[in-house]
């Protein structure tokens, strides 16, 4: 019984009410849920999630959960990044930006002329991050460009904004 954990509950302290709680939970939301799709009224997403499981696209199915771990792993990946970068706050990058795809992000960075410790900082935060999520299938890639190099952000990145923190 110890082996079930519900989300915020130790192994040990897992109860009979957790186990029910939880469950009642999960079936109200499933009967929810069937009745807005006999109404016709789910919405699309959810709707063809369904679908796929009614009509037992395996495939579908698989490719929809490997999609949602990845881009959960991204997002871990990119937050773990961030977070070791501003352990150095006075060595950011003038510019940072990225992109990424179902199993690595590429990192775009501008850098003040002969700046070392930004440098520095954004390849020790990269070296941070490949030991903990390469091994998942998980690749980051680090471009750095000094502002003499006169490089602009390429297309299909998108911008970080370390003000927004």
């Amino acid at each position: 019984m110890n082996s079930t954990k519900a989300v915020g509950v130790s192994s040990s302290e897992i109860t009979t009410t957790h186990i029910n709680d939880f469950f009642d939970k999960l079936l109200r939301q499933i009967e929810e849920d069937k009745n807005s799709m006999l109404l016709g009224i789910a919405d699309k997403e959810k709707a063809e999630m369904y679908e796929n499981f009614i009509t037992g696209k395996k495939d579908v199915i698989e490719s929809m959960q490997h999609q949602q771990y990845s881009y959960k792993v991204i997002t871990n990946m990119f937050s773990d990044y961030i977070n070791e970068l501003l352990k150095n706050k006075t060595h950011l990058p003038e510019k940072l930006a990225l992109t990424f795809d179902t199993n690595s992000i590429n990192i775009f960075a501008i850098i003040k002329d002969g700046d070392r410790e930004t440098s520095k900082n954004l390849i020790l935060s990269e070296s941070y991050i490949i030991p903990k999520y390469h091994p998942k299938g998980f690749k980051m890639n680090t471009i750095i460009f000094e502002e003499s190099d006169s490089m602009n952000i390429p297309k299909g990145y998108k911008e970080f904004d370390f003000s927004q923190l």
